[in-house]
């Protein structure tokens, strides 16, 4: 699996918005997924929408 990340995603298809997004506890705005640390505001071609 490959992992093609970009630094700005579409609305409502962030990294933030993302199931396999862990926020970091103290700054939300960045976190891991995959073993890599992103930007809350990026995305990647294996976005699945947060469970509701």
């Amino acid at each position: 699996m490959e992992v093609k990340y970009t630094p700005h995603g579409e609305p409502g298809k962030t990294c933030a918005h993302c199931n396999f997004y862990t926020p970091k506890p103290d700054n939300p705005g960045k976190g891991d997924c995959f073993g890599h640390e992103v930007e809350g505001q990026g995305s990647c071609n294996q976005f699945q929408p947060k469970d509701a």
